[in-house]
């Protein structure tokens, strides 16, 4: 593709020379550019992208997109060159046209929420393709198409990355992709260009406030998806039992289609058994009810159903269509999964490491066990400190014993992580927890600590199975 067909898809293009390179490929990577390559200018958190178009230049870059170029930089002849207002906006762009716009190929569902999103994707990934529709995934824990999958490394990719992966869906056949929409992606714009077709917000608490830095544009960010990226004709779809929904019907774009677990909607649920390893529920549609059956435990995890079903009800999915894929779809690794055990005790391994979703959790896993209520938990290093004293008062509260372990410590020293989850822990609760940074080693002591009919919660990392530590 020439650099100016590649220049005529971007919006904020400022300054432009010389756009008649030949361009192959759009990297953000120096290290990574081959020749040909667009080389995008990132002006991150730790390093600005423009100290490395030098590199990316002998490394074979054809032209350079950035928002701020170096007093010094002295492009050869022939490089191409565009400056713009937002260089991560004008790369979504520039992506989207590079592979021809492919997900106009394809029903698109966004689903955005603090807790749920990759459930639900799930979810509504098996209904879809059990009701003859191809169906892309992309998520926190993998991006799969057919029988092909491979494990995610962001819950929402780059753009560049993700409109190569909706190239390669078009490409398998795809009818629908269903996609997590984090508030990163949508503040740093990365699906831009995407015009979602059907917009699903399941609840919004208090997370990455290390990147947003308020409630309030963490919020905006999510919001983003109903007014920014959102299609001329898509429909949104809300969780009445969340109050930001208000919000959100108030601005979003065309037809509404609402869920609740607590009162009346479009889709609801009732007369619900809830088990360890399953729940059983009604689920109404429109009006019309059925029995279902879903191979995933805990009380949140019927919402979770719900939003699905509203999701394909939106995009005239039959009754017996949903109730097939939410009955067919496996349990998602990491979400509240019920691990065998003979020891007379149960174990649910779950991914929640927020406080909205550390209560619910627990509140949960109390409504399922006889015995007592074990929790080893942790939280995450280089994010939301303000949240640490938050789950410690929550986990050693709504629980009966607690192990406070790392979680992702990154860049952090584990025991100063754990001092500030310590800090919101009430005094009368201290016989109630200890403390063992190094994961393994706690998991082995909570285990060795449980007794016939006590549940033991392992809480934050999911399906991850490695330590990000410096």
């Amino acid at each position: 593709m020439k650099f100016r067909d590649l220049v005529n898809g971007i919006d904020n293009a400022g300054q432009v020379i010389d756009t008649s390179a030949d361009i192959t490929d759009i990297c953000y990577d120096s290290r990574k550019v081959r020749p040909g390559c667009l080389f995008v200018a990132i002006n991150g958190s730790n390093t600005d992208g423009a100290r490395y178009i030098p590199d990316a230049i002998k490394g074979g870059a054809a032209a350079v997109l950035c928002e701020k170029a170096p007093e010094s930089l002295d492009l050869p002849a022939g490089i191409g060159y565009i400056r713009s207002s937002n260089a991560l906006i004008s790369m979504a762009q520039a992506s989207a046209r590079f592979f021809d716009y492919p997900s106009r190929n394809m029903k698109l569902i966004g689903i955005t929420g603090t807790s749920g999103k990759t459930t639900v994707s799930h979810i509504v990934y098996s209904i879809l393709n059990n009701a003859g529709i191809k169906t892309g995934l992309i998520g926190t824990i993998k991006v799969a198409i057919g029988d092909q999958a491979a494990m995610s490394s962001h819950t929402t990719p780059l753009s560049r990355e993700l409109q190569e992966i909706f190239a390669h869906m078009r490409g398998c056949g795809a009818g629908a992709c269903v996609m997590e929409c984090s508030s990163h992606a949508l503040d740093q714009g990365r699906v831009e260009k995407c015009d979602f077709d059907i917009c699903a917000f399941l609840n919004i608490a208090r997370d990455h406030l290390d990147y947003h830095k308020t409630a309030d544009a963490y919020r905006e960010a999510k919001l983003k998806l109903f007014t920014e990226y959102a299609g001329p004709d898509s429909v949104s779809v809300v969780n009445l039992d969340d109050t930001f929904s208000r919000e959100i019907i108030s601005k979003c774009r065309g037809q509404v289609v609402t869920f609740s677990q607590t009162g009346e909607a479009d889709v609801t649920g009732k007369d619900a058994s809830v088990y360890a390893d399953h729940v059983e529920f009604t689920l109404c549609v429109g009006g019309v009810c059925v029995p279902v059956y879903f191979h995933m435990g805990g009380e949140f995890n019927i919402s979770n159903v719900l939003a699905a079903a509203a999701i394909c009800y939106a995009d005239g999915i039959s009754l017996p269509d949903i109730k097939k894929g939410i009955e067919l779809c496996q349990p998602v690794s990491g979400r509240f999964q019920a691990v065998k055990c003979d020891r007379g005790f149960s174990v649910i391994v779950d991914y929640a490491h927020t406080p909205d979703e550390l209560e619910k959790l627990l509140i949960s896993a109390r409504k399922l066990t006889k015995g007592r209520l074990l929790i080893l938990f942790g939280c995450g290093g280089n994010r939301d400190r303000g949240k640490r004293p938050i789950m410690g008062r929550i986990a050693i509260t709504n629980s009966d014993r607690a192990v406070i372990s790392s979680d992702n410590p990154r860049y952090e020293e584990p025991m100063e992580i754990i001092r500030e989850i310590i800090s919101g822990i009430p005094g009368e609760y201290a016989s109630r927890w200890t403390v063992e940074p190094d994961r393994r080693k706690a998991i082995k002591e909570i285990i060795r600590e449980a007794r016939k009919d006590d549940l033991v919660v392992i809480a934050g990392k999911g399906h991850e199975g490695y330590q990000e530590i410096k």
